[in-house]
């Protein structure tokens, strides 16, 4: 894989919090409490960042079910390249999410290599 293509992320101004506990950061504009939520923002706004949280609350998916939408939408181009972090403190949720995002960022790096 060539590491010269590098996506580029539209500057859309969206960012979204995903969090059930922690407050919402001034420079995020969308505040998701639950997997659910953040899945219902991510199919309707186009955001330049997300930043998740691994752990939602009892009987609610975690945040891994999020990144794994993140990675399938950046796998068949439904969703466009953003910044993306993890804030969990459950470590190997955190790794797990990481993982994940880590292979979304490689699948739009692939798919601007193929258009090359």
């Amino acid at each position: 894989m060539c590491s010269m293509h590098r996506p580029q992320i539209e500057e859309t101004g969206n960012r979204l919090w995903l969090d059930d506990v922690r407050p919402m950061p001034a420079r995020f504009t969308h505040l998701a409490k639950t997997s659910w939520e953040a899945i219902d923002l991510l199919k309707t706004v186009q955001f330049e960042e997300v930043s998740l949280d691994h752990d939602l609350g009892v009987g609610i998916p975690d945040g891994h079910e999020v990144a794994k939408l993140i990675e399938e939408g950046a796998f068949n181009g439904t969703l466009k390249p953003m910044r993306m972090f993890c804030h969990s403190q459950n470590a190997p949720g955190r790794e797990r999410i990481r993982s994940t995002l880590h292979n979304a960022w490689k699948h739009w790096q692939a798919r601007l290599e193929d258009e090359a």
